[in-house]
């Protein structure tokens, strides 16, 4: 999680505002092409508050998630592929 504070005082000059800009643009490309997720605090507190009252629950086909909220949570695994940590993460 990154949390980026930005004040006017520290934006006022040409090249300020467009590094800042830039900035923006480059968050906005992460978001539509990698899925990013950006979000006010607010949004991520509720978003642990939902997952901590989730559960992982193995049923005969594996395991799943119950809860409010399970619908924005997936289930992952992860193991060693030679000395690369790789996960597989469930749809």
């Amino acid at each position: 999680m990154i949390t980026i504070l930005v004040h006017p005082d520290y934006v006022l000059t040409k090249e300020a505002q467009d590094l800042y800009k830039e900035l923006l643009e480059i968050i906005g490309r992460l978001k539509t092409d990698r899925g990013l997720w950006v979000t006010l605090p607010r949004e991520v507190d509720r978003w642990w508050r939902e997952r901590s009252a989730m559960n992982l629950v193995a049923d005969g086909s594996g395991l799943r998630i119950e809860g409010a909220g399970h619908d924005r949570a997936r289930v992952a695994y992860a193991c060693l592929a030679g000395d690369r940590l790789v996960y597989e993460i469930e749809s």
